[in-house]
């Protein structure tokens, strides 16, 4: 993360009370809030943000479309300020069961390239979530194509060990949902 983004822990935590502000302004979704951080040094720092966020923690296996539909929303609005998720994973998530009710995990929110983003859809979406994502996407913004850079980028994240997949072979045989 550091040498590719410039995101490494100590820089994100720097950026950690920015990051929460901005997308508490800009997200349809909940976010908690950011109350304080302190530094001593490189190697002792925290940070705490709080809220009571209602939800359970949101399983792949519950992803409904209305879901889906809140998280294109919320990606749409992010692309157009440059935020990532290079670890989008739907645990980062809470769900009353019907809809998202809050996201929860902002420590790795990264200006990055949006075609990754995209990339790292791919491993989170079934086709028929895919197709409901683009429909919502769209009405926001322009969907990018990524045929020329999917190999590239999925080596990338595979070589990070992002989502935990330590497969690389596996990891780019994951089956392509977006053009």
């Amino acid at each position: 993360m550091t040498s590719e983004f410039n995101a490494g822990l100590f820089s994100q935590f720097e950026k950690l009370e920015k990051t929460y502000q901005l997308l508490a302004q800009i997200s349809p979704l909940n976010t908690p809030h950011f109350l304080q951080k302190k530094i001593n040094s490189k190697l002792d720092f925290y940070a705490f943000s709080a809220s009571l966020m209602e939800g359970k923690t949101l399983l792949p296996k519950i992803v409904n479309k209305t879901m889906v539909k809140q998280l294109a929303e919320h990606i749409a609005i992010c692309h157009q300020h440059q935020l990532i998720m290079p670890d989008l994973r739907w645990d980062q998530f809470l769900t009353d069961g019907k809809k998202i009710t809050a996201l929860v995990d902002l420590d790795a929110l990264i200006s990055g390239s949006i075609e990754l983003e995209f990339v790292i859809l791919e491993y989170l979406l079934t086709n028929q979530q895919a197709d409901w994502f683009l429909v919502e996407y769209s009405k926001t913004a322009m969907p990018p194509k990524i045929f020329k850079i999917r190999e590239k980028y999925r080596t990338l994240l595979s070589n990070m060990n992002i989502l935990g997949c330590k497969d690389h072979k596996k990891w780019l045989q994951q089956p392509i949902i977006f053009n």
